[in-house]
């Protein structure tokens, strides 16, 4: 009876063309030798295999989840919330981590299916969900501003983040 395990690698997430060969160990060795013929064996094709891939981590940095672990924001407080997010596996990288001509030869780890990091928020226990904003334009009244969803993807997520 044989088992045989296939694991995902480190950094490939597809393997092609995946074989297996047994051989009778006593006629491999004496194939080295003096053997006229090629060991008793039985090779199989497997095809290919492929792991899905997890969705790369999203963490607060130390000092947004100091300020903000056990604070409550009201309208009276600052309208603005300033907040850090860092992607700490190196190995499955954001899609802003993507490089035109992978010049640092990491576009092997950029997820493919990463289309935005989004922070959202809502009534302390109740109500929807509500996406985060970037505003637009530069009035002083902000109430005045049009605003759009915002994507917390940078390219420093690995380093003091985004």
């Amino acid at each position: 009876r044989l088992s045989l395990n296939i694991m995902k690698g480190q950094f490939a997430h597809k393997y092609s063309s995946i074989g297996v060969q047994l051989v009778s160990e006593c006629e491999w060795q004496m194939s080295r030798d003096w053997l006229y013929r090629s060991p008793i064996s039985s090779t199989a094709f497997l095809g290919d295999f492929k792991w899905e891939r997890e969705c790369p981590k999203v963490n607060w940095d130390l000092t947004t989840y100091n300020t903000f672990l056990n604070a409550v924001l009201s309208k009276q407080t600052s309208p603005y919330v300033n907040m850090t997010l860092m992607n700490p596996d190196p190995m499955n990288l954001w899609s802003a981590d993507e490089i035109e001509g992978n010049t640092k030869h990491t576009n092997h780890l950029v997820h493919p299916s990463v289309e935005f990091v989004r922070v959202q928020w809502r009534k302390l226990g109740v109500g929807e969900w509500i996406n985060a904003w970037d505003m637009i334009g530069n009035d002083s009244d902000i109430w005045k501003r049009d605003v759009k969803d915002a994507d917390a993807q940078c390219n420093s997520a690995r380093g003091e983040g985004c």
